[in-house]
């Protein structure tokens, strides 16, 4: 596998917040990873782009099993998404964890995608130990563990989401718990464009199908260029991460009690 030893380009305050109002685009990103790789930052491992080791052709079939739901980041941005496992609680919409769509309708879709984690577990383990051991130490096996319950299978992701043929404006992954890795599966079919761009480190990935990115969406701004899709065209992505909003959730039994309880609190 390649190595590459990048230095992060200083950029302001000012920059960063010009460039999340702008969609994604290739010249953010004059180097492009298009084989296998580790990027280091200053000797610090901080991304690795590889070959998925998984079955995609059932990855693809079960990409082709979900209802999509149009909907709008919080800055505004567009989205064709699906969730995947648990939702954590929304004040202005629901306020409780609840199962996601995915969860309730396709069951046998939803199953497949807890397969593709454990996959995509164990190069989590492998990469980024010490990511993956803060994880269990503070989300899995913590002071207030996460009931076993909303993991996805013998992971420590507490759940992900699909994306179909989705071009993004720059943004942060705010949702992600501190220190927590992004693991991004790739499916790609007669596609241009459709990179995912850093430009503070001034590289771009390219969407290739059957593809594996491991990396730190957290700290790093990123988004994905104009799709330019042909007959019979897609792009999927399925990212697993842990969202920090699941350490409020209770037993699952015990969150349906306090909505209900709310719920009944409202009505009086």
């Amino acid at each position: 596998m390649k190595t590459i030893n990048l230095i992060t380009k200083e950029t302001t305050t000012q920059q960063i917040k010009s460039l999340m109002k702008q969609p994604a685009h290739s010249e953010h990103g004059k180097l492009l990873i298009d084989e296998e790789a580790m990027i280091y930052e200053n000797e610090k491992l901080i991304a690795v782009y590889k070959k998925y080791n998984g079955d995609i052709t059932t990855l693809l079939y079960a990409c082709e099993g979900i209802r999509f739901s149009k909907s709008e980041r919080a800055n505004g941005i567009p989205t064709n998404t699906s969730s995947i496992g648990y939702i954590p609680r929304n004040p202005l919409r629901v306020n409780a964890c609840q199962p996601s769509d995915l969860l309730l309708n396709n069951p046998v879709v939803q199953d497949v995608f807890v397969q593709h984690a454990e996959i995509v577990h164990e190069s989590y383990k492998e990469f980024f130990e010490l990511a993956y051991q803060h994880q269990l130490d503070e989300f899995v096996n913590g002071s207030k563990p996460l009931d076993k319950a909303y993991l996805l299978g013998n992971t420590t992701f507490s759940g992900g989401v699909v994306n179909k043929d989705n071009s993004l404006h720059y943004h942060f992954d705010t949702a992600n718990t501190p220190n927590g890795i992004s693991c991004m599966l790739m499916l790609a079919n007669n596609i241009n464009g459709g990179e995912l761009v850093l430009p503070q480190l001034d590289i771009r990935f390219a969407c290739q199908n059957g593809f594996m990115l491991l990396f730190d969406g957290q700290k790093y701004l990123h988004g994905v260029s104009r799709i330019i899709k042909a007959l019979g065209g897609y792009r999927y992505t399925i990212v697993y991460y842990n969202n920090k909003g699941m350490k409020l959730c209770l037993p699952p039994d015990q969150e349906y009690e306090r909505f209900k309880e709310l719920n009944n609190k409202k009505a009086n």
